[in-house]
């Protein structure tokens, strides 16, 4: 049995839950913290589980084994490396942080105290369940190499009040880590990243709060050139008329695109003037548990993690650079902020 403490308790929690109880008996929530204690209260009933004074009574307890860290982004890396220091494994939710150094020091700290460190990057098996068959295709050579990647994520979600226990409005505030650009961009990028197997190189970003009242950015595109010429355009809105959801891939020999609207994914053979063959896929249904259950396998078994902290601290470079790009209006180069074998792609 592999014992949770939980800490944060907000919306993020009704990912975790599903995918927990999916997995069965190997996981318990054992220990939850949060800093309202109604919300606290309420779901240790709920669950049945401790409901701890302070995060650091939980991180003290020896019967907890594995610590969730689900607080708002600017404390990610800090409650992650507490923990670690501690003895604990853990699993932060997206962003891993904010700046590509506190990345850094989190994977440095799992090293360091022999604890795993798992980065909730769950789009790339669940909530986009497209991707793993865009990726197998990419990686099967099913439209040869890849050029240019278009990924969109628009929506109309404009932002809302919260819970009155926490920070209002928290992720669309700039000094939470709130706005489009940390809220999605790590689930967008780490997609393109890990399905291009090539470098990022450079990285031109624009990013707006037009449309909303709030100092987060309501608007964000990127571009990411890679070091085999290849690119990626992703776009991100909070207050878009229209909500959807696009991701394209363009390759020597053919295009694979997936369209919400549909959830279909379609993949085209064939280039200009010469005859094209069409292919079209229903992806099987999404499994939030395969973390999870990841992370049981390694704890128990030494499994090798399905998401390597390494990757995502790339992930974070890019878009602390997307950041530094955007208020300088300037094109970063990723050696910048990353030493020169950092940059690949696991």
């Amino acid at each position: 049995m592999i014992n949770i403490g939980f800490l944060g308790l907000g919306r993020v929690l009704d990912y975790h839950l599903p995918a927990i109880r999916e997995c069965g008996d190997p996981f318990r929530i054992a220990s939850v913290f949060d800093l309202s204690e109604r919300r606290k209260t309420e779901v240790a009933r709920e669950l049945n589980a401790k409901a701890s004074q302070s995060y650091e009574e939980m991180l003290a307890d020896p019967d907890i084994d594995v610590i969730v860290v689900a607080t708002p982004p600017r404390f990610h890396a800090v409650h992650a490396i507490q923990a670690l220091q501690s003895g604990k494994h853990v699993i932060v939710e997206k962003p891993m942080a904010l700046h590509a150094e506190d990345a850094k020091r989190m994977v440095e700290a799992a090293d360091a105290n022999g604890k795993l460190l798992v980065v909730n990057h769950n789009h790339r098996f669940s909530g986009h369940q497209q991707y793993p068959y865009i990726k197998q295709a990419l990686a099967s050579n099913a439209i040869g190499k890849p050029y240019q990647y278009n990924v969109q994520l628009m929506s109309g979600w404009g932002g809302y009040e919260g819970s009155p226990d926490y920070i209002p409005n928290w992720e669309c505030k700039k000094e939470q880590g709130g706005g489009t650009l940390f809220s999605w961009g790590p689930h967008l990028v780490d997609m393109v990243l890990h399905a291009h197997h090539s470098p990022p190189d450079t990285v031109y970003a624009r990013l707006n709060s037009e449309g909303w009242e709030f100092d987060g950015d309501s608007n964000s595109s990127v571009t990411i050139t890679f070091a085999d010429g290849a690119t990626a355009h992703i776009e991100i809105s909070y207050v878009s008329p229209h909500s959807f959801n696009l991701f394209y891939v363009r390759g020597e020999h053919g295009s694979i695109k997936f369209e919400q609207s549909t959830g279909n994914v379609t993949l085209k053979k064939g280039v200009i003037k010469k005859q094209y063959t069409e292919e079209t896929v229903i992806p099987d249904a999404p499994k939030p548990g395969v973390i999870y259950n990841n992370l049981y396998q390694a704890v128990t078994f030494g499994e090798e993690l399905l998401i390597n902290p390494k990757h995502i601290y790339v992930v974070i470079a890019v878009l602390e650079a997307a950041v530094r790009s955007s208020e300088n209006n300037i094109v970063v180069k990723l050696s910048d902020i990353l030493n020169p074998d950092e940059s690949g792609v696991v």
